[in-house]
């Protein structure tokens, strides 16, 4: 009888479309629960979790329900904890959270052998009764195929996860914590929208047994590194159903990848921005956009570290396009606009999505790899003598040619291709003039070594650096690539640190010089040219808009030129990238051919290149050129970033508005791509977990054409150990200090700071940076990385009344002065994590113009 009524009760309470807030949990008898599960029957099997199987219940009227039987041994509370909890819970109502209509909580006697005697043992029989979900869950579709789905339906179905999660970590008193988000938990209902389901976990159980509970198999693969209970190990979890979602590429774990770091991999490498439109090549740009955000906010939420994690709210606000405003104590008086970072409110702008159209379609990023599979081969064949990858034995192999010739991107390939076969690996960049201690930080935390997870703020001397990378390595096969020496004393410093061991490793080299590459031992496999038919291709992927009636007479002047670049990959690109703006004019055409001079050939190799980059520079619009000049401010080989050098641009007037409804962002984002498109820039994509910010690097022999430009017409004044280049007036405009010697005391001395416009410093050099009171119109004063954080004083910043760029990232430095308000004109504001503003400072209105900030976390007021 009391089964029947049950029955009833259950069945009313389904139909009832008035608010749960008001209904009572029945305490449903699990003979009941057992007689609509057919007994718990496999066939009557909906999903699996963590913590119970669910199962399919059909009532007396027909209708479903879904019934969770929790695990036998599940940490359930007391039975008066238990009900109150799930009253609490079966309140909730919100459209992307699946309703609790019932539960059950009965203790059984259960008749089992032990030591050769029958005796009763006590089990708990618990159970949740859920709504039913009409077209099963996530993991139905994900085994079926997810890519049946139009893209419109998929964010649909991650706008609502994220929304019903963001309900659950917000909307209460403490924040309900899923701690078992996985396609299992996420059903549809009829119409598709997503339901979070089995979230009352955290609320039932104790933390100490959930963290037991997690380490179950189920849960593989979306368990984030950390085993915390807290609200950034559901958005780890969220993260790698957001990528799921997005791409396709089903999350396969296995028990030695508990956090599915490989699958965060492949999707770092399979869905940069230039796959994005391959894989949806119907999608317009405003949904490319989704797309490409969708991806990265994936990407943001499986962070390692889970401080680096954003928070729902984040999440959802970027979903919906929405600038977060970061506040301070004075509120909407001092508001910065959208954070920027890797993931911001620039992923949605159209201009940006355009110009990675443009570079998907015509940048070097694909077309370098022309003709690249031989040298590959030739490559391997060397590394691997023929035979698999030894386990036990140690390999150096250099690769040596001409400037241009495709050697990094030679060495990237190789690095890709085996990298997954070795336990760590670095790809670090040396140049002519290289900051050891950087270069040692940077292998180190490329290594993965999680001590140094602060390593690039750490700081540590050259010899300590190198004792760590040996007592790291020592025992584990590992693979670096070590790219353009120019000094084999350079070398040698980087020998002392890679050691030899048993454990298998590899070190590739990239050099210029033939000499230094036999000084470094081991084998050497010597780039070569590309034939004419692979020069061809790439020369043509970059070369648009040619007009039928020119076409021919084009194709032959087109192997002229070809014949001139000698298939030498960086002059290729130089001229088509210049080429591809004439047209098809032929009269254009001509004088290019006319300018290029004589055949490329080793004899006169530096000559003729130069004599192509500084074509392809002279006829770059003024705009341009004066933008691909203020480069020279970095050091060779420097990834700069995208976001800090556009801002920068900004700040120095180098960008003009050029039509009403366009940023100045937006302009110079254009700006950058051009230079990409000309092959006077290199895009740079990280390919690591921890960000995929675009940057962009400048070809060592560009670099050299610039920086000789520079001084000659005074843009850029260098100090380092090779330049010292100071106009004979010593009027000085931009000032950038690379490296500490003895004698720049004395040029220093003589220099004039009363013009200078900015300033750039980089750590090696910060100890002669002249004091603050010496500028008068300085607009960028450029820190970033420089340890401040020792005595060095930033007194009399406030008088640089004209500055609008101050970069304090990774500085070291704790707190600013609320004399910093006093800046009015500061437009850009770039600092990091842990770095304070003094309370007073939120008030001065002054800094009205600061319209943008960078910060890894929100800056504290």
């Amino acid at each position: 009888m009391a089964s029947v009524q049950s029955k009833q009760s259950l069945a009313s309470l389904l139909k009832k479309k008035q608010s749960l807030a008001s209904a009572v949990p029945k305490n449903l008898p699990a003979s009941f629960l057992r007689q609509i599960t057919n007994d718990f029957s496999a066939e009557q099997e909906l999903c699996r979790s963590v913590f119970g199987i669910v199962y399919q219940g059909i009532l007396p009227d027909g209708s479903l329900i879904a019934v969770k039987r929790l695990t036998e041994n599940s940490p359930v509370p007391p039975s008066e904890v238990f009900e109150t909890e799930v009253a609490n819970l079966m309140k909730l109502q919100h459209k992307n959270i699946v309703e609790l209509v019932g539960s059950c909580l009965e203790a059984q006697k259960r008749l089992v052998e032990h030591k050769g005697r029958f005796v009763f043992e006590e089990v708990v029989v618990s159970c949740l009764c859920y709504k039913y979900p009409p077209k099963g869950s996530l993991e139905k579709h994900f085994n079926a195929d997810t890519r049946s789905f139009d893209w419109e339906t998929r964010f649909e179905i991650i706008m609502g996860i994220c929304e019903g999660l963001l309900f659950l970590h917000k909307a209460l008193d403490k924040p309900i914590i899923h701690m078992n988000l996985v396609p299992n938990s996420i059903w549809l209902d009829d119409n598709g929208v997503p339901k979070i389901a089995v979230f009352c976990h955290s609320r039932l159980f104790g933390q100490e047994a959930i963290l037991h509970t997690i380490n179950a198999k189920e849960n593989i693969g979306y368990m984030a590194p950390e085993c915390e209970i807290s609200t950034m190990s559901d958005i780890y979890s969220l993260g790698m159903l957001i990528l799921e979602i997005t791409t396709g590429e089903k999350n396969c774990p296995d028990a030695e990848d508990r956090s599915a770091r490989r699958y965060v991999e492949n999707v770092h490498q399979l869905w940069m921005a230039n796959e994005i439109k391959c894989n949806y090549p119907l999608l317009d740009s405003n949904h490319l956009q989704h797309v490409k955000a969708c991806i990265e906010i994936g990407l943001k939420c499986v962070e390692a570290d889970r401080n680096k994690r954003p928070s729902i709210v984040d999440i959802v606000g970027k979903l919906h396009r929405k600038c977060v405003p970061i506040l301070g104590q004075s509120g909407a008086r001092f508001q910065y606009k959208w954070a920027y970072k890797s993931v911001s409110s620039s992923v949605f702008r159209d201009r940006e999505m355009k110009a990675i159209e443009l570079l998907s379609e015509k940048k070097a990023n694909t077309a370098e790899l022309i003709g690249i599979e031989e040298a590959v081969n030739g490559l391997m064949n060397i590394i691997t003598d023929g035979n698999e990858l030894s386990m036990e034995q140690g390999k150096i192999v250099s690769i040596v040619g001409l400037g241009g010739l495709g050697k990094t991107t030679l060495a990237h390939a190789i690095y890709q291709k085996l990298r997954a076969q070795y336990n760590c690996y670095a790809f670090v960049s040396v140049s002519r003039n290289p900051d050891m201690k950087k270069l040692f930080k940077c292998m180190l935390y490329q290594l993965g070594k999680k001590s140094n997870a602060n390593i690039h703020e750490s700081i540590l001397d050259e010899r300590l650096l190198v004792y760590e990378l040996i007592e790291f390595l020592q025992k584990r096969r590992y693979f670096i690539v070590v790219d353009d020496i120019w000094d084999i004393s350079v070398w040698k410093m980087i020998r002392c640190a890679l050691p030899t061991n048993n454990g298998g490793y590899i070190i590739i080299t990239t050099t210029r010089i033939f000499d230094v590459a036999k000084q470094v031992g081991g084998a050497y496999y010597k780039m070569p040219n590309l034939c004419i038919q692979n020069s061809r291709v790439l020369f043509n992927r970059r070369i648009f808009g040619i007009k039928d009636t020119d076409k021919y007479e084009l194709i032959i002047l087109s192997e002229r030129i070809l014949h001139e670049c000698g298939g030498v990959p960086l002059a290729i690109i130089m001229i088509s990238g210049l080429l591809a703006t004439k047209g098809g004019k032929k009269n254009e055409w001509y004088k290019v051919y006319n300018s290029i001079g004589t055949t490329i050939k080793d004899s006169l190799y530096d000559e003729n290149m130069k004599r192509i980059l500084s074509l392809s520079y002279d006829d770059l619009p003024s705009h341009l050129r004066t933008c691909l000049l203020y480069l020279s401010v970095f050091p060779a080989g420097y990834e700069i970033g995208k976001d800090r050098l556009i801002r920068i641009w900004i700040a120095e007037d180098l960008i003009q508005c050029e039509k009403q409804g366009e940023s100045l962002f937006e302009i110079g984002e254009r700006y950058f791509y051009e230079l990409i498109d000309r092959g006077m820039i290199q895009p740079v994509y990280k390919r690591w977990y921890y960000d995929m910010t675009e940057n962009c690097r400048v070809h060592d022999m560009v670099f050299e054409l610039i920086c000789y430009l520079s001084c000659k017409e005074n843009f850029v004044s260098i100090l380092d150990h090779v330049h010292h280049t100071f106009p004979s007036k010593e009027i000085i405009q931009r000032l950038s200090l690379q490296n500490c010697m003895v004698d720049h005391a004395t040029h220093r001395a003589t220099m004039s700071m009363q013009e200078v416009r900015s300033v750039v410093v980089f750590p090696s050099a910060v100890n002669i940076l002249p004091a603050l009171a010496s500028f008068r119109v300085l607009r960028v004063l450029d820190l970033q990385s420089c340890c401040l954080s020792q005595g060095y004083s930033l007194k009399y910043l406030e008088n640089l009344v004209d500055l609008r760029y101050l970069g304090l990232r990774d500085t070291g430095i704790s707190q600013l002065s609320r004399e910093i308000g006093k800046l009015q004109f500061l437009q850009t504001l770039d600092v990091t994590a842990g770095q304070e503003l003094q309370a007073g400072l939120g008030a001065s209105h002054h800094l009205k113009s600061c319209q943008h900030y960078a910060s890894k976390t929100p800056l504290i007021l």
